[in-house]
């Protein structure tokens, strides 16, 4: 179930009973589900948009944000992730900058508000998944080339400058839960002195389960958690801040210093 209903102070977390059958089948029928699920997105988004895209750029992005949001509020309900948040959600035209754990961050935050995501490359080539989210604008970056990393920047502060809401993960990397993050610099720097909306944001699961990290496979982690009856996940919204007024530096120790202090009190909450 999705819930998206505010809720204020500490939130605390009990893991569910582990039953292995249970969840090898569990597994087995959410991951075939996902499957045929995605073929009908890739190729629905890849046919609408020969429809759209002649009606002008921001027609097409509105409908491509659209329609990833059904998509991840659709995987959200598939993986039953269970969100719960406080703070208001970013209003339209926001950058949201997050603590990073997993894909599944995606897939929580894409559920509860309309958004664009900056992707790496690879991404692009997956079947299925690759082409659907580059027809429904996704935007990709090569993660080893500066310029790639500085256009993919400036097409997101394009898109909050014409009003879509987008999220970034400034640390570049996934980390584990309770880890406190380090954002670099390259974002801050873009947008510093625009009048964008800078949404910090912490992100908390119920345990260590959705953190891709270390050398665990994609293929692999998503089985663990197929397998899972639920996936319960904390979003805090932190006080917005104005790029207007502070430098790139100044921007990033202002979103990382409340990012990282909401993980340290979870932390020592949990």
């Amino acid at each position: 179930m999705f819930g998206s209903e505010a809720r204020s102070g500490s939130v605390q977390f009990r893991a569910p009973a582990h039953h292995p059958l249970r969840g090898a089948l569990r597994a087995c029928a959410v991951l075939s589900t996902f499957l045929v699920f995605l073929c009908g997105f890739s190729v629905f988004t890849r046919l609408a948009m020969l429809f759209v895209s002649p009606f002008g750029e921001m027609r097409r992005l509105r409908f491509g944000q659209a329609v990833m949001h059904r998509f991840f509020k659709a995987a959200a309900w598939l993986f039953g992730i269970q969100i719960t948040h406080e703070g208001p959600l970013p209003a339209p035209g926001s950058m949201v900058v997050a603590n990073h754990h997993s894909y599944m961050d995606i897939v929580a935050l894409g559920a509860m508000v309309p958004c664009f995501f900056l992707s790496k490359a690879e991404v692009s080539r997956w079947p299925l998944l690759g082409p659907g989210a580059a027809a429904a604008g996704i935007a990709f970056v090569k993660r080893d080339s500066p310029r790639s990393r500085k256009a993919a920047l400036e097409t997101l502060l394009r898109r909050v400058q014409a009003g879509f809401t987008v999220v970034n993960f400034p640390s570049g990397t996934t980390c584990r839960q309770g880890e406190t993050v380090r954002f670099r610099t390259g974002l801050f720097r873009v947008i510093a002195g625009t009048p964008v909306c800078l949404v910090p944001t912490s992100l908390r699961y119920e345990d260590g389960a959705a953190d891709w990290v270390g050398d665990a496979t994609f293929v692999g982690h998503l089985v663990r958690l197929a397998a899972k009856p639920r996936l319960r996940v904390h979003v805090a919204f932190h006080r917005p801040l104005n790029a207007r007024d502070s430098g790139g530096d100044a921007l990033r120790d202002a979103c990382e210093g409340l990012v990282n202090a909401s993980i340290s009190s979870s932390t020592k909450e949990g």
